[in-house]
């Protein structure tokens, strides 16, 4: 989280929590391309650039691109599920707005 609000002063705490354990339970599978920093910085820009203010399964499906590299990983997270991510790192998966 410190890594993140160093580069983007900007991004609001829960947003930046709920990134950063998104990242954390994709690192869990066995992707092609974990997502490191670069990519967790991506991730957290387009959502300011879209205005969104927390994870939401909507976003999350908008900006996967922009953590995952691969499309073998987003394949792979959208054949688990986005709310299953959601559900793993304690959120709401029926929340649909920024």
């Amino acid at each position: 989280m410190k890594i993140v609000e160093k580069h983007l002063p900007g991004i609001k705490e829960r947003l930046s929590q709920q990134l950063v354990s998104m990242v954390h339970e994709l690192r869990k599978r066995k992707l092609q391309k974990m997502p490191g920093i670069a990519e967790t910085l991506d991730w957290a820009s387009a959502l300011l650039a879209l205005e969104h203010k927390y994870i939401s399964k909507v976003n999350i499906e908008k900006t996967l691109g922009c953590v995952l590299k691969s499309a073998d990983d987003i394949e792979l997270v959208r054949s688990e599920g986005v709310d299953k991510f959601l559900a793993a790192v304690g959120l709401e998966v029926n929340e649909t707005v920024n």
